[in-house]
């Protein structure tokens, strides 16, 4: 491109809402009028987490930002979710969606953010450009079912926003520390209870609700009990995003009764595969490609995670590579004093003179790592990671070990 057809990098404007609408409709094939009052009426919206390129002062490719707070073990890091990337038909494949990407990713270092995280519709796309697996997504179809629930059946009833803080203390009594569990405030809790229509409560004898269900009603087209079964355009469907109770027996009982209510449905649950096989299903369950992460600022991450580094000692280098050349090598060392822990970011050229213990690695490979996906001690012999010494991989497994990480798929962007 020319210096004068340039594309300009920024965030959305006011007087830009529709021309930034117009841009996804474009690409995504939606009709303005429909999706404009979703678009507006989203609680969350804020231009500051409108990305757009623009070339001749027209947006040609835009994305949205949405900001998370999630777990890897005790810490607490900040996520920019990026949803919606669009580029205008008459536009692509010119590197456009690319280079928002990538330019974002420079903002988000700016504004303190420790990862990015996307679901992908292009596995190997989003990979080249730095972003790693970090999970599967599970899916287990069931047929709706008149036989008698094996655990007591629980009286069940619509949620509703009095509700709310029951829910998030059982939600976080089951998600918190589980890597990529977001935490939910009541403005995430309304947000939920009011696009996830069919969602319920049940309680026990005593009147105490034990166990809720977020979920909806969708048109499917699956006319089996199996995950794979072949398609059926009649069938109905009630989704269920996530179940969680006070205990195994309570989330049990709330599934049996989701499956008994109507025998011709069909109920779709959605998790981790632990979480189905505690819920009473039974493998195998279809599963894909879930969850891709990329480091947004290694430092800020580190600091984050070294809450969970109360037992380790030693100093241990680390570098990142971008494989794009986006962003210049990143590397820090990692000073570790049973619970005292310091980073120092350094030039790369200089890890090798500040410890002998380091490790090398992509930007890929190490996202990967650093939310658990793939343990350290894996990565170094499988030789995703390079470690220096034996005790270098011995510490950073020690750091990075697998968590197998899971965003619910009600916190999905």
């Amino acid at each position: 491109m020319s210096k004068a057809t340039e594309p300009t990098f920024g965030t959305a404007e006011a007087g830009e809402t529709d021309e930034f609408l117009s841009v996804m409709c474009d690409a995504f094939g939606m009709e303005p009028d429909a999706a404009r009052p979703i678009f507006t009426s989203d609680p969350y919206f804020d231009l500051r987490n409108k990305y757009v390129l623009r070339l001749g002062g027209s947006i040609v490719s835009c994305l949205t930002v949405v900001e998370r707070a999630c777990w890897i073990g005790d810490a607490i890091v900040k996520v920019a979710g990026i949803a919606g990337v669009a580029t205008r038909n008459s536009h692509r494949r010119r590197g456009l969606a690319a280079r928002l990407m990538l330019e974002t990713i420079g903002a988000l270092t700016v504004r303190g953010f420790h990862l990015s995280a996307l679901f992908p519709v292009e596995y190997e796309y989003y990979r080249r450009l730095g972003w790693a697996a970090a999970g599967s997504q599970h899916t287990a179809v069931t047929i709706g079912s008149r036989s008698k629930p094996v655990q007591k059946p629980l009286a069940v009833r619509p949620a509703n926003s009095g509700d709310i803080p029951v829910l998030s203390l059982l939600y976080t009594a089951a998600a918190r520390a589980r890597t990529m569990h977001c935490l939910r405030d009541s403005t995430r809790w309304n947000y939920l209870l009011t696009y996830l229509p069919e969602s319920c409560v049940a309680w026990d004898p005593s009147g105490s609700v034990v166990a809720y269900a977020l979920c909806d009603a969708a048109e499917t087209r699956s006319d089996s009990s199996s995950a794979d079964a072949p398609l059926n355009a009649d069938a109905n469907r009630l989704r269920v995003l996530e179940i969680v109770g006070n205990s195994t027996a309570a989330s049990r009982s709330l599934r049996e009764t989701l499956q008994t209510q109507d025998a011709s449905r069909y109920v779709e649950f959605s998790g981790d595969r632990d979480d189905l096989v505690n819920m009473g299903l039974t493998p195998p369950f279809a599963s894909a490609p879930g969850l891709m992460v990329r480091i947004v600022d290694v430092g800020k991450l580190i600091e984050a995670l070294s809450v969970n580094w109360n037992a380790a000692s030693g100093t241990l280098g680390i570098a990142l590579t971008d494989p794009i050349g986006f962003a210049p090598p990143q590397a820090a060392v990692i000073h570790l004093n049973c619970g005292e822990v310091s980073v120092e970011l350094i030039d790369p050229a200089a890890l090798k003179s500040r410890t002998q213990d380091y490790l090398v690695g992509g930007i890929g490979e190490w996202s990967a790592v650093a939310v658990g996906h793939l343990d350290a001690g894996a990565a170094c012999r499988s030789g995703a990671l390079r470690a220096s010494t034996s005790n270098a991989a011995h510490l950073a497994a020690t750091l990075f070990p697998a968590t197998e990480p899971y965003m619910p798929v009600a916190d999905h962007f």
